[in-house]
């Protein structure tokens, strides 16, 4: 089961970030993202924006390499490639799942390539694959 983190572990340094926060959320255990298709998602048709799914795959991407990244390791990351294939539509109130694997991590786990699904139920609505980088301070 995927659950939404505690109200009082999100973060109050913005009002978008928090808004962010509750839209989306993700199992620990698990690793799997999801989050509640509504009205604010989409289109007049009540299909999701692409643009939506997309936030929410970049969002994903880093639940699926949390184990690699900032909570691990300190080190902040940032999406350096982002590549998404729309395989079919998602409706409101719908739930949105996404998970994922990491293919690789370079040596000195500068960068990360990552390789994930959206589904709706068993209905693939997008695959999409990524590459996040290390932002190591300058010297």
């Amino acid at each position: 089961m995927i659950r939404r983190p505690p109200r009082s572990t999100l973060s109050s340094s913005s009002a978008a970030s928090d808004v962010y926060k509750r839209q989306f959320w993700f199992h620990p255990s698990t690793l799997r993202s999801a989050f509640k298709a509504e009205g604010h998602h989409c289109n007049s048709q009540g299909i999701v924006h692409g643009g939506c799914l997309m936030s929410f795959a970049d969002f994903s991407l880093f639940v699926t390499a949390l184990k690699h990244t900032f909570d691990s390791t300190g080190v902040p990351y940032v999406t350096v490639s982002f590549n998404i294939d729309f395989i079919a539509s998602a409706r409101q109130g719908a739930v949105i799942e996404a998970s994922g694997m990491v293919e690789k991590v370079s040596a000195g786990a500068d960068l990360i390539f990552l390789n994930s699904r959206i589904m709706q139920g068993t209905k693939t609505i997008a695959v999409f694959r990524s590459v996040v980088k290390a932002v190591r301070p300058k010297l």
